[in-house]
């Protein structure tokens, strides 16, 4: 992924879809296992009896689609976007996995600072070397 601050330690929330709810929990603990990002939020969950459902509607292949999917809300900084795009390309099942980044433009400092100081220092350090679930 290239950004016009793909260098920046600035906090940023990316969004990514997900297929299935164990798609959505492995992508997460391996984000957070490889310090790419500070916490995940997984959407939508069981409420009671009826589960909630996110539903999206797109076109692929020329055809208007709408699928139930999962949305991992995910708390990362900008430089950490290209690595977790490395894991998406490794982990999802879709041919072309959703990842928007947005930028934070303010929040609690001791949470941001936070976020920053739980993100490995530099992406790389912590990206398997090997298999990416080991």
């Amino acid at each position: 992924m290239i950004t016009s601050q793909s260098n920046s330690n600035a906090p940023c929330v990316a969004l990514i879809t997900c297929s299935s709810k164990k798609e959505a929990e492995d992508l997460s603990a391996t984000l957070i296992k490889r310090k790419q990002a500070a916490c995940v939020n997984i959407f939508p969950v069981e409420s009671g009896n009826s589960p909630v459902q996110l539903i999206s509607v797109y076109q692929w292949d020329n055809t208007i689609q709408q699928d139930a999917e999962i949305l991992l809300v995910v708390k990362t900084t900008i430089n950490h976007l290209t690595a977790i795009e490395d894991i998406l390309n490794k982990m999802h099942s879709y041919d072309v996995p959703e990842l928007i980044a947005l930028p934070i433009i303010g929040g609690s400092k001791a949470y941001l600072d936070w976020l920053q100081n739980t993100v490995a220092e530099t992406p790389e350090d912590m990206l398997p070397k090997g298999n990416i679930l080991e």
